[in-house]
């Protein structure tokens, strides 16, 4: 080898170990001289959480019913904190992208007489019955199900209550599938037969028949008139269930005083690099925390409050299954709350903005605020979240946590005419 090429081969040798070293100083420690890096990688897993939000996330319902068609267990309301309600729900998911997609549209029906008639069939079969505190647009249902348009969804508008009841046959199990608008009264029927494979839906409501639950009945098979909709109701029973008392608290206070790392350690992920975000400390515990594109403000009540600073001049026109989408992958950032159960329970939309309400759960009660609090922390919900030209633009929340204490259990053996007789019991005394 002549001294020419060795001399070549030798610079470009250190070229690469030059280009080597400094790849080295710049990007292999991720907590010290990493600026360039982090950047880099925060877009990398922004561009992730993008490809992510494509997969459609489905609106989840206040309540799922399993019905058992049996005159001693009629029905049941599966748990949401053992897992029990998502579990149902995914399993009545897969039921229904099969028969929305190869099964047929039969009929519209009267919404009274099909819940009234004590032969109606929706009395007849074993199946799961999900239920919304929201009307739902059928063509965002769909969407949330990643299943493209039907040529029957322009008939169905919006629902609020989802039956998918199974007639298991001989060869076959036959899918009877109602869309629920209560404000129209009517009901669509869709109907989809699949020859008879491992029988999942139903088994997994015979396994349900193994384990302890409340049972409930139905208000519009009683005839319970005091009910403009049919309502689950819990049955006497012998049995002595319990639920635990709750004592919530703010997670940020200790002994009066805020817990700077937590509320940063949760604020973090909100930013695309919290590295350099600002803080600004002001009186009685109140923080602000920033950086170029959003602000994110602390209140001692326990509000943080996110606001947008950047957001697109653009106007584009969302689908409710669309803002839902960026709404639910949005509070994926907030780490803190995915120890806590909430609820979609209303959303409203104006112009190009939809914003969405939801309200925490424990042990499948539904936290209701009272007045006095909504006033106080000037929040109508504990979660309020905007949505405009796909992204957020606001997000308030009222951070409580179940405080660690001994575990508290009290009895509950209520009916519901034991309910209603104290109920109509404290209203005559208040009224005197």
């Amino acid at each position: 080898m002549s001294k020419s090429r060795w001399k070549s081969f030798l610079l470009v040798f250190l070229i690469g170990l030059s280009i080597y070293q400094t790849g080295r100083l710049w990007f292999e420690d991720l907590s010290n001289r990493n600026f360039f890096y982090s950047v880099f990688l925060s877009k990398i897993k922004e561009n992730k959480r993008l490809q992510s939000s494509k997969q459609n996330i489905v609106i989840r319902p206040k309540q799922v019913v399993v019905s058992f068609a049996d005159g001693e267990e009629e029905f049941t309301v599966v748990s949401n904190t053992r897992g029990e309600s998502t579990h149902f729900q995914q399993v009545a998911n897969t039921i229904l992208k099969k028969a929305l997609q190869k099964g047929n549209y039969i009929e519209t029906i009267d919404l009274e007489e099909l819940e009234e008639d004590p032969s109606s069939i929706i009395w007849e079969y074993p199946g799961v019955i999900l239920g919304y505190y929201v009307d739902i647009p059928f063509s965002s249902f769909i969407g949330g199900l990643g299943l493209k348009p039907v040529s029957y969804g322009k008939q169905i508008g919006l629902f609020e209550q989802i039956w998918i009841l199974a007639h298991e046959q001989a060869q076959k199990i036959q899918y009877e599938i109602y869309f629920m608008e209560s404000q129209e009264r009517i009901a669509h029927h869709i109907q989809w037969v699949e020859e008879k494979g491992d029988g999942f839906f139903i088994n997994q409501i015979k396994e349900l028949r193994n384990k302890q639950f409340w049972t409930y009945s139905a208000s519009k098979k009683d005839g319970l008139s005091k009910f403009a909709r049919n309502v689950f109701l819990p049955t006497k029973t012998e049995e002595v269930y319990v639920n635990q008392v709750l004592f919530l608290e703010n997670p940020f206070l200790e002994e009066e005083k805020v817990n700077e790392e937590l509320l940063e350690e949760t604020l973090n992920p909100f930013f695309e690099n919290h590295a350099l975000k600002w803080m600004i400390k002001k009186e009685d515990n109140q923080y602000v925390y920033g950086d170029d594109r959003i602000i994110i403000k602390y209140f001692p009540q326990g509000i943080i409050e996110y606001s947008n600073q950047v957001m697109s001049s653009s106007s584009k026109e969302m689908s409710l299954e669309e803002a839902y989408q960026v709404a639910e992958q949005f509070l994926l950032k907030d780490k803190q709350l995915t120890k806590q159960e909430y609820e979609l329970v209303s959303y409203e939309k104006q112009e190009n903005q939809y914003q969405f309400f939801f309200n925490y759960s424990f042990y499948d009660f539904p936290y209701i605020i009272s007045d006095r609090m909504k006033e106080q922390i000037q929040l109508q919900y504990p979660i309020e979240i905007g949505v405009e030209n796909y992204q957020v633009k606001f997000y308030r929340r009222w951070v409580l946590e179940q405080k660690d204490l001994p575990i508290y259990l009290r009895e509950m053996q209520d009916t519901y005419i034991e309910a209603y007789d104290r109920l109509a019991g404290y209203l005559t005394e208040t009224q005197k």
